[in-house]
């Protein structure tokens, strides 16, 4: 019986420990006058499906902050941008190019805190072309002269680098394809080329895991959950080479106070809660710290694709 109760006192005091732990880096952000904490997710995705899966992410950054936390969906991605431009949204997980964007603008506007790791612990994804298997296209040199359409303006897999992959392939979208659009994010590319509005779009794939389960996370995979396609139908022809994930970003006028209780909240998110975890990034193995010398590349990209 004596062992039995030391073995029951060890286990509360592990517990009580790793509670203690995980609430040593929370904050009260109003002490540093932040009474309201503004996260925004980019578009792209059925809203009622995005704020089901941040649902909880918000509950959680409540009690990191001890402050109301606001968890809004933009309508596209130039919102999220534009509020960061405009110091109304307080953080995203942006794509490497929408952060770019932001950065080139105004480089004192925004600053990434972490950055997703995939389930073998790397930090990169993919562009992925998609085809429907009955379009007669078996290859890239096929689109010639068929539809083709970026995703959202701002979407670094979406528009970024293929815009950029064309360029080095010496191709000119206007004149290599029969009509250039923009669909205006992710599911939008993927069920547009799967009801045959256009022919071919890229979109965002983790690359690991199969096709036929729309790999481990990214937006074929969340397009095959919403049940909005049949995957048989549909095919790749692309791919990119590895692209870095885009940065869980903040407002960088944010006090220090803040933005690192936020940042450790994300790094510690896998051991802390690892359900809410698997909610909001769907197959992830968790987070890890991330800066701008990350994204210096993609900055330049952009500014090369598009200008400053």
């Amino acid at each position: 019986m004596k062992a039995l109760m030391k073995i029951s006192t060890v286990a509360v005091a592990l517990v009580a420990a790793s509670a203690a732990s995980a609430e040593s880096y929370y904050i009260n952000a109003a002490d540093y006058g932040v009474t309201e904490f503004n996260f925004t997710a980019l578009g792209g995705e059925n809203v009622e499906d995005q704020n089901r899966r941040q649902e909880c992410l918000g509950v959680r950054l409540e009690k990191v902050l001890n402050i109301p936390v606001n968890m809004r969906t933009a309508a596209d991605y130039a919102g999220v941008l534009e509020g960061f431009l405009g110091g109304t949204v307080d953080m995203s997980e942006l794509g490497a190019s929408g952060y770019a964007r932001v950065y080139l603008t105004d480089a004192n506007a925004v600053e990434p805190l972490a950055v997703t790791k995939q389930m073998d612990g790397s930090t990169g994804y993919y562009s992925e072309i998609l085809v429907r298997v009955d379009s007669g296209i078996d290859s890239f040199a096929d689109l010639e002269g068929r539809s083709f359409y970026f995703g959202d303006p701002d979407s670094t897999s979406g528009t970024l680098v293929p815009t950029v992959s064309f360029r080095m392939m010496g191709i000119d979208p206007e004149e290599y394809f029969s009509e250039v659009g923009f669909s205006g994010g992710h599911e939008q590319s993927i069920v547009g080329v799967y009801n045959g509005d256009f022919d071919a779009s890229g979109t965002w794939i983790s690359g690991q895991g199969n096709f036929e389960d729309g790999y481990t996370r990214g937006g074929l995979r969340r397009t095959l959950d919403n049940g909005l396609i049949d995957i048989s139908e549909m095919k790749p022809i692309w791919r990119s080479d590895e692209i870095p994930e885009g940065p869980l970003t903040v407002r960088q006028a944010l006090p220090t106070e803040v933005k690192e209780a936020v940042r450790t909240s994300f790094l510690n998110f896998a051991d802390e809660d690892p359900e809410c975890m698997a909610i909001y990034g769907n197959e992830i193995s968790g987070y890890a710290r991330a800066d701008h010398s990350n994204y210096e590349f993609i900055v330049e990209m952009r500014r090369g694709a598009f200008g400053g």
